[in-house]
């Protein structure tokens, strides 16, 4: 499959010119390129969405939200936000006649369930599309506590003969036994396990608990951090910055009666933030989960900069590691790489020492606020609302398609000299002549289309991220020396190229 990428021309790529050329000449032929870089930057028509006539009248782009499951309500924030935002929803009642005049589609399961019913290979790199093939290994939970060996993910066990065996070498730890699905949590002795190795979310594994959490007032707790990536290769990853979500134990935290899981195990049956007291008074007085969460860290002495740098960096370690498998997806289904995005929701626990923990992540996260979680619906709205206008789906100017507008359109908003770097190098004669040697390789004149078009896209999500925070890419300083070395090239580049775009303008950081 050949490189699938849009042909954007932000400005010609013609080498400058040794004498000095004629103003006047070169303003008439600027004025005639024009509608020639118009063309060129939307590509052809046959890279267009085919609309049909009745709804080539319409001026909105269009969105499906596909649930699935018959459960229309469980997406009801997309939904609202989306048609706030202006779109036009598409209404899917028989997947068997999927249509393909949509911009977004947004499904509660695995776009791959849809594979019967969706051409892959006929995506546009502008229809946007809110899950990566190839996500199992980040959302998996058994693949998730198995496969990785990092200290901030409790180990997980595929065997009941594997538990019993660490069980044996580590005397001092305990295990709960959990469906794949992450349902039915309990503390289980070693001796007592037995479950297969199987691909279904209705079998077992283990994995080791986590001894003396983090109490607060007493109860058990966990947090949660809405991740954002835009991209793959090169990698684009945010999290959302203004709140997070809050879970609490039902009953105050106690493992001497382990059949009592209300008392040490956060699940379907919880307290949310809403009702519990500490964090209510803040809400009722119009501030967040996150200040409440913030306070109480200072209050027991914790360093809240340090509490957020292990937040990144889990989220950094983690998505870091599994970007090889949503390349190999989107390869597996011959999809433009451009189409894709995904929101996650990574769950964390700290223990007493405030060592962070991440015990899952969450594909399709839960946006259904109802009952004592009704305060929760203004913050999934939110993060939807951000996440949209980063992606490219809110814009100040008008536009029909995601696909970038015209030249003078797009080069209002990103013209080429905010993405230039390395004056130093690519005004001299080593880059002027050629662009052979390595070090020209972010001047203009040398960067290739595909380049210069995800660099367009870093700097509108730059420019758009609102309550969005980036995770990746981030100096070479702040990721885990473990994982220098398999850092892909086209990552390496991006990670220099954000550190001098950094250089440049403090606020691009």
């Amino acid at each position: 499959m050949s490189e699938d990428r849009p042909e954007v021309v932000i400005q010609s790529s013609n080498r400058r010119w040794t004498i000095c050329s004629v103003p006047v000449l070169i303003a008439v032929i600027s004025v005639a390129l024009i509608p020639f870089y118009s063309n060129i930057f939307n590509r052809n028509c046959n890279e267009c969405p085919e609309f049909d006539a009745e709804e080539s009248e319409s001026t909105s782009p269009k969105y499906i939200v596909y649930d699935g499951i018959n459960r229309t309500d469980i997406l009801g924030a997309v939904d609202r936000v989306l048609r706030r935002m202006g779109l036009e929803k598409i209404q899917v009642k028989d997947p068997s006649n999927f249509p393909k005049n949509w911009n977004l589609l947004w499904s509660f399961k695995h776009q791959e369930t849809l594979k019967d019913y969706i051409n892959w290979s006929e995506i546009k790199y502008h229809q946007k599309i809110n899950h990566f093939p190839g996500n199992y290994m980040l959302v998996s939970k058994s693949y998730l506590t198995t496969q990785d060996d990092f200290d901030f993910i409790p180990r997980g066990f595929l065997t009941s003969e594997d538990v019993r065996e660490y069980a044996a070498q580590h005397p001092e730890k305990r295990f709960v036994l959990k469906l794949k699905s992450n349902r039915g949590v309990k503390l289980v002795s070693p001796s007592e396990m037995n479950f297969t190795d199987t691909s279904s979310l209705e079998d077992y594994f283990a994995q080791e608990y986590l001894e003396d959490p983090l109490l607060w007032n007493g109860y058990k707790f966990d947090f949660s951090i809405f991740v954002v990536i835009t991209s793959v290769n090169p990698l684009r990853f945010y999290y959302y910055n203004k709140n997070v979500n809050l879970r609490f134990c039902l009953k105050p935290y106690s493992t001497e009666n382990i059949s009592d899981v209300d008392a040490y195990v956060i699940g379907t049956n919880h307290t949310s933030s809403q009702v519990f007291p500490y964090v209510k008074k803040y809400i009722d007085a119009g501030y967040t989960n996150k200040d409440a969460f913030e306070n109480y860290i200072r209050e027991i002495g914790g360093d809240l900069d340090h509490v957020w740098q292990q937040v990144e960096n889990v989220i950094r370690s983690t998505v870091l590691t599994k970007e090889e498998y949503m390349i190999k997806g989107i390869n597996r289904v011959k999809a433009s790489k451009y189409s894709f995005f995904e929101l996650y929701r990574f769950d964390m626990i700290f223990d007493k020492n405030l060592k962070l923990y991440l015990i899952e992540v969450n594909m399709s996260p839960n946006l259904l606020a109802v009952r004592d979680k009704i305060h929760n619906k203004f913050m999934f709205e939110n993060v939807l609302y951000n996440l949209f206008n980063m992606i490219g789906v809110g814009t100040v100017y008008k536009k029909n398609i995601f696909a970038f507008p015209e030249y003078d359109v797009e080069s209002m908003v990103a013209y080429h000299d905010a993405m230039t770097v390395k004056p130093e190098i690519c005004l001299t004669s080593l880059c002027d002549e050629n662009c052979i040697d390595d070090a020209c390789k972010f001047c203009w004149d040398c960067l290739h289309t595909s380049k210069k078009y995800e660099m367009i896209q870093a700097l509108h999500e730059q420019m758009n991220r609102g309550h969005f925070t980036r995770v990746f890419p981030v100096d070479k300083e702040h990721i885990d020396e473990s994982l220098w070395e398999d850092i892909t090239p086209v990552n390496k580049f991006y990670i220099e190229w954000f550190h001098e775009m950094c250089k440049k303008n403090k606020h691009f950081c």
